[in-house]
């Protein structure tokens, strides 16, 4: 089966039961607004989407590690921040939209859950951005060392050089 497929089953294999389990898991805070037709199919498509994100980062979880892993070979600890960052910005959306629905109008468990969701995302950004100018410097640095490994004469060059040379010399 290729990647891309399996990819797609676990997406959709975690992302339709969370939907439909999302109004169950997440119940809507009691004495809230209530939503006109237009906001339902709003947060309707907004469930979705966050419902597939959540299936994508469990397929990243699950056969993701050995791309991260091949991006950043030189450093074991640099590929488990970014395979953790990926994971995490993909799968925290459900939960964290899910707890908005359920939480109401209690400000103090509002503030804990977007510090328990914004700060991690803050954090997996940073990771992530640090890990591609990390990875582009590495890069440049080792195309630099290649080119100027390629201006430079190899000894064997260089002797036939000379030796050719002192043959119109004589």
């Amino acid at each position: 089966m290729p990647t891309w497929l399996k990819f797609a089953v676990v997406t959709v294999v975690v992302a339709v039961p969370a939907f439909l389990l999302a109004p169950m898991v997440f119940p809507p805070a009691e004495g809230g607004p209530e939503p006109t037709s237009g906001q339902m199919a709003n947060f309707m498509a907004l469930g979705a989407w966050d419902a597939i994100l959540l299936g994508l980062g469990v397929a990243v979880a699950v056969f993701g590690w050995p791309y991260v892993r091949r991006a950043f070979p030189e450093s074991t600890g640099t590929a488990v921040a970014v395979f953790a960052s990926f994971v995490f910005l993909l799968v925290s959306w459900w939960p964290h939209i899910g707890f908005h629905m359920s939480i109401g109008h209690d400000l103090n468990a509002l503030i804990m859950v977007d510090y328990a969701f914004h700060v991690p995302t803050g954090i997996a950004t940073l990771i992530l951005v640090w890990a591609v100018f990390k990875l582009g410097t590495e890069r440049s640095v080792r195309a630099a060392g290649m080119a100027d490994a390629a201006r430079a004469p190899s000894r064997g060059t260089a002797g036939a050089h000379e030796a050719k040379s002192h043959r119109h010399q004589v």
